[in-house]
């Protein structure tokens, strides 16, 4: 959802642009996105019971600047109906002929991070190809003792991820064009997720309490790493992301 403060898209903008800035504008209802430090009971919740269409429209309802809380609150979700004592999630890349590189990661426990030895029972793990040749990668994890995942579980979360296909991309889009250059900065991940929201440069340069040079430079820098020559093309390049 974006700041009060933001201004309306300029009319010149190109119809790509526009369809963004609308998605983004869009009433949407509030998510009580997860904490990695909540301490309540997250007792599992059957495979069957699971409301996939509601979480789906959880995460989609997010604006592209709130996409990390979308993943922390998908880590959350997905351990609470698999019954997982904790899951972590990365985004791979090959950087050479049999070389990966992790670009980004996050882990979610349910109620507190545990030794590396409590963690040695059951496990489930999931790879999905990314455009680009990343991959995305979910491994859930039981404490010792716990009853083995089943043939089920995997089923349902393969269910849960096939629904946010293109949103997946888009996170994976928004660590930067891994396998071209290297996954984005983090100062510059920052702009691109608030330029995605239809934000002015200068608007950005405020949020982040940057100099509107500053901002000038990331914006710049962001364009030449996508191949993008100005803002429309950008948008046009991330809503035509297909998984």
């Amino acid at each position: 959802m974006l700041p009060s403060h933001a201004s309306p898209l300029p009319e010149q903008e190109d119809d790509a642009l526009a369809r963004w800035g609308q998605v983004q504008r869009r009433p949407a209802r509030r998510v009580a996105l997860a904490s990695a430090f909540e301490t309540r009971d997250l007792a599992p919740t059957p495979a069957s019971h699971l409301e996939l269409p509601r979480l789906w429209q959880e995460i989609q309802d997010l604006s592209a600047h709130e996409i990390d809380a979308g993943l922390l609150h998908l880590l959350q979700r997905l351990a609470q109906v698999l019954g997982a004592d904790g899951i972590r999630w990365e985004l791979l890349a090959s950087t050479q002929p049999g070389g990966t590189a992790c670009i980004a990661s996050q882990v979610f426990w349910t109620l507190y991070q545990p030794a590396p030895t409590e963690m040695t029972g059951p496990e489930l793990s999931l790879t999905l190809p990314m455009s680009g040749g990343a991959r995305m990668h979910f491994h859930l994890m039981r404490a010792q003792g716990r009853d083995p995942f089943a043939e089920s579980h995997r089923a349902t979360l393969e269910l849960a991820l096939a629904g946010l296909s293109r949103w997946l991309n888009w996170l994976s889009l928004s660590h930067g064009p891994v396998l071209a250059s290297g996954p984005l900065p983090p100062h510059q991940r920052k702009v691109l997720l608030l330029l995605l929201t239809g934000l002015s440069e200068k608007q950005i340069a405020s949020e982040l309490n940057l100099s509107t040079n500053t901002a000038h430079q990331y914006v710049t820098a962001l364009y030449r790493r996508f191949g993008a020559r100005n803002r429309p093309s950008l948008t046009a390049k991330w809503l035509g992301h297909r998984p």
